[in-house]
């Protein structure tokens, strides 16, 4: 039976899924808005899709579909998207332990959705084994950090911590900072062969002291202008993590 009303209690799970952090740990599942391959890589990962949302089962008879009328299903998507189905994936279990013979991506209070599932993305495309997210970084499972991570949510060791968690785990960490002028720091090549963990800070204030106080090694991106986007920064500083 398809979905036709915004009163109907699916349509109001969903939407308050795509929204609110307590009914996404109370549901344990969160939703994916996407095009057919993003379903195919969230299985092909093994991820586990409950229920897809969509306008007809065509080529998705290897899952549970719900059909939904096209003006519903527009309404939960961004208004600029392209996607053409929605669909619930149970939330994974959190890592809890730190391999110091892994590579890392640290978020320490990444508050920018967009940024951080840029981050998330990159992570993955570089071979980056997981990503921690720090307190004050925004959900993983937040709307926009799940559309911006395309599909990264499905293949990296993910982990929420706090700082103190994280420090007490002995994992090299480096450091990404604008430097003061007292200060030795490693330059992006100087990363390559390196394992263990990769922070980068807030948008606005950097990383916390605590990280840069634990830091083995401080890292920066020489730049001319004033600052570097924090997915930016990251980006770079990956790609050579990740060498």
């Amino acid at each position: 039976m398809m979905i036709t009303s915004r009163d109907n209690p699916i349509y109001k799970h969903i939407k308050k899924l795509m929204t609110d952090k307590r009914a996404r740990e109370d549901a344990g599942v969160y939703v994916v808005c996407g095009e057919p391959f993003l379903l195919r890589e969230a299985l092909a990962a093994n991820a586990k899709v409950e229920t897809v949302y969509a306008e007809c089962v065509a080529d998705l008879t290897a899952v549970n579909v719900q059909l939904m009328s096209p003006d519903l299903l527009r309404s939960l998507m961004p208004v600029d998207s392209t996607a053409s189905l929605l669909f619930t994936v149970q939330l994974p279990k959190m890592m809890t332990c730190v391999d110091p013979a892994k590579r890392y991506l640290v978020l320490d209070g990444v508050a920018d959705p967009g940024n951080a599932g840029t981050l998330l993305r990159t992570a993955a495309a570089f071979g980056l084994d997981g990503v921690i997210a720090l307190e004050g970084t925004v959900n993983f499972y937040n709307d926009k950090v799940v559309r911006a991570a395309s599909g990264a949510l499905f293949t990296l060791d993910l982990l929420a911590m706090n700082a103190e968690e994280l420090v007490s785990m002995k994992v090299d960490m480096y450091v990404s900072v604008v430097p003061n002028a007292n200060e030795t720091v490693l330059q992006p090549q100087e990363l390559r062969g390196m394992r263990g963990c990769l922070v980068i800070g807030n948008e606005a204030r950097g990383v916390s002291e605590i990280m840069r106080s634990a830091a083995t090694q401080l890292v920066t991106v020489p730049i001319y202008g004033d600052s570097l986007n924090a997915a930016v920064a990251g980006g770079i500083l990956m790609y050579e993590f990740s060498g």
